[in-house]
């Protein structure tokens, strides 16, 4: 009977240590996960922060294509792109949007060009005809868009005028 009891304690006490080993494995395997979670996302908020605050990614060149009737000077100021912007921090939608409020501009594709500069291809807007309403002379285009008053037809009597607009 000795001998019995003596053998389910020395089994207890072997599957106890079996049991707590098991335990120590498994909390050091959810150790080392999270420590490798942690490490892994505190790479990412770095990587963010350095590539969204290191001067090397300061936008210093904006280029337009494709604009023959509008100067790039007007549209720079359509954009308000502040001097020390960083090309991951600007809002691509927000700056297509304020070109394209131009009456001239058509449709607008910016690009980011790595590491420091935006390509804006521009479509344009083609003037077709001049309408004439209240005695004033507009250029339109194929769509009927009004792209600016004229004073008078100079250069512009290639086109056909529209009138009884008024």
């Amino acid at each position: 009977m000795d001998d019995i009891s003596n053998y389910y304690r020395k089994n207890k006490a072997a599957a106890s240590k079996i049991e707590w080993k098991g335990r120590l494995l498994k909390l050091l395997r959810l150790t080392i996960t999270f420590g490798i979670i942690c490490a892994v996302s505190f790479m990412i908020v770095a990587g963010y922060q350095f590539l969204t605050t290191d001067e090397y990614f300061i936008i210093k060149d904006v280029r337009f294509m494709g604009n023959n009737f509008t100067r790039d000077e007007e549209l720079r100021s359509l954009m308000e792109l502040p001097a020390d912007t960083n090309i991951f921090r600007v809002k691509i939608g927000l700056l297509q949007e304020r070109i394209i409020s131009h009456p001239w501009i058509r449709d607008a594709v910016i690009k980011r060009e790595l590491p420091n500069s935006l390509v804006i291809n521009i479509e344009e807007r083609i003037p077709v005809a001049v309408a004439l309403y209240k005695s004033r002379y507009y250029l339109i285009d194929k769509y009927g868009v009004v792209l600016g008053r004229r004073e008078g037809l100079q250069g512009d009597r290639y086109f056909p005028v529209i009138t009884g607009a008024d």
